[in-house]
Parts: C-alpha cells; structure tokens; sequence
C-alpha cells in the first residue's frame, strides 16, 4: 500500500536523491573518492591558512584565520555554479 506523504516529504525525498545522485556523479568513480568530497575542501582550506599566516594575518574582521577560511571554501565548494567555474 502507498502512504500518503504530505508536500515537505515529498521535497525532502526528491532534494535527498538529487543530492545523492550529484554526489555519486562526481565522486564515486574514483577510488576513495566520497573522501575526497571532505579532503580537498580541507586540503584547500589549511593552504590559504597556511599562506596568510605566512603574511602575518591571523584574523579576519575579528574572526579567527581558520574559522573564515572553511567557512568560505565550503560555502564555494557548496555553491553549484562554482563546479562550472572550474
């Protein structure tokens, strides 16, 4: 028997596959790749860090070095026209 799902659920669930379907897409052909979807935000985060602090920079507009820096790469790595930019 089909439950009767309300207008949310049915968006959640059709939000979730595509969600799973992108990830699969770009990272399940490669061998370890849905760790990579984590490593190279991370990868790319601790490199900014890494040269600004070189410079002498440790903060940004009163937050720390490393707090603005992930939160940026991880909003651009979530922003879907930044894939096409590549």
């Amino acid at each position: 028997m089909i439950k009767n799902r309300t207008g949310w659920e049915v968006l959640q669930a059709a939000v979730f596959a595509l969600f799973l379907r992108e990830l699969k897409t770009r990272f399940g052909k490669y061998h370890l790749g849905y760790l990579w979807a984590f490593l190279s935000p991370a990868f790319q985060a601790y490199a900014m860090v890494a040269v600004f602090a070189m410079m002498g920079r440790t903060e940004k507009d009163g937050i720390s070095l490393p707090v603005f820096h992930v939160v940026a790469v991880v909003t651009w790595y979530l922003f879907p026209i930044s894939r096409f930019a590549r």
